[in-house]
């Protein structure tokens, strides 16, 4: 009996540390990714876990390595991970590295160029909100923004959504607002347009990043006259909580 338990231990061992091999639908099998006017045809061929860490081999780049062709991403309960390195190996394979001991959900590509990320693959049970934003930066931010002309700071507050749609609210002495939005994202740039009606800006847009606990971005308000406002906008997140996720 203890000969027969420890052959049955030595198999799970050998089935955990045996790659994920990747069962692919038609959609998800060479996936078509453009950067810089190039297109290969990408899909992720295995994955492994192994002492708390992700590995995962995308295949495809003919033409342009994947470390200078761009990055993946992962998304694994509830959360999005990127790569925290790329390794190919001449053969037209690259080899991601995750800090994430979870099976993933979903898995996205960002083109170099900083063109819109191209979903690689999704479990046909993972359910997958377009525009999506990881769960990380769902939730209630407030700070300021100061606007590059000098004139007087705004105190803001913006509810952002797992789904894309949120509200944001400023004040400015006894000026104030609440505006409905939705946003899209594609790597370090963001596209918020505004509700239809409700103000004459019609979308904010600039570039984002996350410094520690804080999220920075240089944005534009743009007006239906075409007049642009330029600000500086620091956020931190909340205790509060929203009901939107």
């Amino acid at each position: 009996m203890g000969k027969r338990i420890a052959i049955l231990l030595m198999l799970l061992a050998a089935a955990v540390l045996l790659p994920f091999t990747a069962v692919l639908a038609d959609e998800f099998d060479n996936v078509p990714v453009t950067s810089d006017g190039v297109t290969q045809k990408l899909h992720w061929d295995k994955l492994n876990i192994r002492n708390g860490k992700m590995v995962v081999t995308v295949t495809g780049f003919n033409e342009v390595k994947g470390k200078d062709f761009g990055m993946l991403s992962v998304v694994a309960e509830g959360k999005e991970f990127q790569a925290k390195s790329a390794k190919d190996d001449k053969k037209g394979n690259c080899v991601y590295s995750f800090d994430c001991s979870a099976m993933p959900g979903a898995m996205w590509f960002y083109p170099a160029d900083g063109g819109a990320r191209v979903l690689l693959w999704k479990d046909s049970k993972y359910m997958l909100a377009d525009p999506w934003i990881p769960a990380d930066y769902a939730g209630v931010w407030k700070g300021t923004a100061i606007p590059a002309d000098g004139g007087t700071e705004l105190e803001l507050t913006c509810e952002l959504r797992t789904d894309g749609t949120g509200t944001y609210s400023y004040r400015s002495g006894e000026n104030a607002a609440m505006l409905p939005f939705s946003v899209r994202i594609q790597n370090r740039l963001f596209t918020a347009e505004i509700a239809g009606g409700v103000m004459p800006v019609t979308e904010v847009k600039g570039t984002w990043k996350l410094q520690q606990t804080e999220l920075l971005l240089e944005a534009r308000a743009v007006y239906r006259d075409g007049e642009e406002m330029r600000y500086s906008v620091k956020l931190s997140k909340s205790n509060e909580t929203n009901n939107g996720d």
